[in-house]
């Protein structure tokens, strides 16, 4: 077993590259909010969106966090539904991000993973934005062969702790520690054991490794001393 996971995660190395910064339930809002022009308004659900989220001390899903705001009325939901989505303002103070990490944020969200069937050779070689799964579920590993029946692959600490969907297999989490601090009282709680360890100074980016069938949770291994750098200059395996 050991050997195989030797193998599968041998074949995964990340490149990290700098980048810039990238009606039902309806209410009546009152004739003076309705008078203000849409620029405006906008304006004014898109700073309480922000601040709800950067407020969240439990932040389980974006959804619950901003659900009360999107039942305001159809201007608020179609204003609050873009503010969830990936980057926005408020996607990002949910998950931890501000000025002083952004960017780290934007090397991970522009960060590569590449697969080698054979290390030595670029024949099959395939690469994976981990932008199409930042922050959430698993990152999309079919076209890597059987390595997908085994290995996991996530930016996602619920997933990275999912008990249920991976017992069979091992999960590697990579992720910032903002957002691990973020939702330390959340789906991120059982790393709070080795938080004072890390320096985001040092490491921004952690990686961490467990197996799906082991029943005790707190059973992982960590790397949050390495640099950026450091990580991209190794495979999975050699981290």
């Amino acid at each position: 077993m050991v050997n195989k996971l030797k193998l599968m995660s041998s074949f995964f190395l990340m490149g990290v590259t700098l980048a810039a910064p990238l009606s039902s339930h309806a209410m009546d809002m009152g004739t003076e909010f309705n008078e203000i022009n849409s620029d405006t308004r906008k304006l004014i659900v898109t700073q309480a969106a922000y601040e709800q989220c950067l407020e969240e001390k439990n932040p389980v899903t974006l959804n619950k966090t901003l659900g009360n705001l999107e039942l305001v009325g159809t201007e608020w939901n179609g204003i609050i539904k873009d503010e969830m989505k990936l980057g926005q303002p408020s996607w990002k103070i949910w998950h931890g991000i501000t000025p002083k990490n952004e960017a780290i944020y934007q090397q991970l969200l522009n960060a590569t993973l590449v697969f080698k069937p054979n290390p030595k050779k670029d024949d099959g070689m395939k690469s994976f934005k981990i932008s199409t799964t930042l922050f959430k579920g698993p990152l999309d590993l079919s076209e890597c062969g059987d390595v997908v029946n085994n290995l996991v692959i996530t930016t996602d600490p619920a997933v990275f702790f999912d008990k249920d969907h991976y017992k069979d297999k091992f999960l590697i989490l990579m992720t910032i520690r903002s957002m691990i601090e973020k939702k330390i009282n959340s789906t991120a709680w059982l790393l709070k054991w080795i938080m004072n360890d890390w320096k985001e100074d040092t490491a921004p980016v952690g990686i961490f490794w467990r197996w799906g069938h082991w029943n005790n949770l707190t059973w992982y291994d960590h790397l949050t001393t390495a640099s950026l750098d450091d990580i991209s200059s190794k495979n999975l395996y050699e981290n």
